[in-house]
């Protein structure tokens, strides 16, 4: 069976600003399993200001989702969502917050407003510590947004992009989706994502995501933004 991998989402209990309860992730894993989502990376913020990520919960909230989970069908991983930072390099080698399924791969947020040479200082410091950037939902960012042959640039400096399911679907309005359109066009993007929160306001739509963008890029580009390329962080290649 072809896996469909979601590495972006905020299905773990109590520690951000996704699912408040155990009932509450137990119900957005019975969503995903009904999309034929067969893998989830369990993603909370890392933002100090915010989301301080408190190592003992998640960990603690983790292993008793899998438990309770078991029947569900969808396979659970840890992993952050990473706000960049001066420390964030430091902060991941002492574990102060996570990395993709405790690999090389990290998922980064940035400012809406971040500039471009702001990115790339980031994007180079993960790299020159032995991390892979994947950028978090680059269709929020207006430097790329405004001038989106970037995007190629940044995968040429070494980094990885992700674009919301629900922004290629048009849940965020013409010119995201548009945005979207021609980063999926060029084979720019690396993977798909839900960023689902909840079950109500930001539901997880990975899997009619997923048959959009087969129809309309094809199965083979496809197959690598919900599967392949997510393979490489479950596996740890």
């Amino acid at each position: 069976m072809q896996r469909t991998i979601d590495i972006h989402s905020h299905v773990l209990y109590g520690v951000d600003d996704g699912a408040k309860t155990m009932s509450e992730s137990l119900d957005m894993l019975q969503e995903a399993a009904d999309q034929g989502i067969t893998d989830m990376i369990l993603t909370p913020h890392y933002h100090k200001e915010i989301f301080p990520y408190p190592v003992d919960r998640v960990l603690k909230h983790f292993l008793r989702l899998k438990k309770e989970s078991h029947n569900i069908g969808v396979q659970l991983h840890l992993g952050c969502e990473c706000r960049v930072s001066d420390t964030l390099a430091m902060d991941l080698r002492s574990n102060r917050c996570s990395s993709l399924n405790f690999g090389e791969y990290v998922l980064t947020e940035f400012s809406d407003s971040v500039s471009y040479d702001g990115i790339c200082r980031y994007i180079q410091e993960l790299i020159q510590s032995g991390y892979t950037p994947i950028l978090a939902h680059i269709e929020r960012y207006e430097c790329l947004r405004k001038n989106p042959d970037l995007v190629e640039d940044l995968s040429e400096l070494g980094a990885m992009v992700q674009l919301n399911a629900d922004s290629i679907l048009g849940m965020l309005g013409r010119p995201v989706k548009q945005f979207c359109h021609k980063v999926l066009k060029e084979e720019l993007a690396d993977f798909v994502a839900s960023d689902a929160h909840d079950c109500k306001d930001r539901p997880n739509r990975l899997g009619k995501c997923r048959k959009h963008v087969e129809k309309k890029y094809g199965v083979s580009y496809a197959r690598k933004l919900f599967c392949t390329n997510a393979e490489r962080i479950l596996d740890k290649k």
